[in-house]
């Protein structure tokens, strides 16, 4: 349950259209502040009255509720997901470096930029077929020792995957010394 000084703050900003900042705020949201967030705007004659607390308010347009949160990842109700905006500022200086670079490269040298968003996939691809590679070897083991050494198909597969392996390495180290 909200306070209620804030809640007659928040009454007053619904008034007088005022801007409400809501700080630290955890993933459970109050029912209060979540009947703001909906915006649940009605029209008697001529003025706008916006529900808050099951009883319709003066509404001004200038009114705007801002609330920020300290968690890296918060997981709200799809009830308030759905109608904010929501901005991410959890931003580290070499992720904002690497994007400013990359927008960089595309406008000067868009033919670098092409060449390492087909390397990237180059890459993710060779990083599935190790994945199914290292898959079908799983499949093929057993707990048995005898079994292994005789079991043909689980030899032909380690030998595929030894090859696959290079191969992506090989590539891996192109995609490296282009970019």
């Amino acid at each position: 349950m909200i306070d209620p000084s804030f809640k007659r703050t928040l009454e007053i900003a619904i008034d007088m259209g005022k801007i409400v900042l809501v700080e630290n705020m955890q993933e459970k949201v109050d029912v209060h502040i979540e009947s703001l967030v909906r915006r649940e705007i009605t029209k008697y004659g001529n003025q706008k009255m916006l529900k808050f607390c099951r009883r319709p308010l003066k509404y001004d347009p200038g009114f705007d509720l801002f609330i920020l949160t300290n968690l890296s990842r918060p997981h709200y109700d799809c009830n308030i997901t759905n109608h904010v905006c929501t901005v991410n500022f959890f931003v580290t200086v070499e992720g904002l470096t690497q994007n400013l670079l990359s927008i960089i490269v595309a406008n000067e040298r868009p033919d670098l930029e092409q060449s390492f968003n087909e390397n990237s996939k180059a890459t993710f691809e060779n990083i599935r077929l190790l994945k199914e590679t290292e898959n079908k070897i799983l499949k093929n083991l057993t707990p048995n020792v005898k079994e292994l050494l005789q079991n043909d198909k689980l030899i032909e597969v380690l030998k595929e995957s030894k090859v696959c392996a290079e191969t992506v390495a090989e590539k891996l180290k192109k995609i490296n010394n282009t970019n």
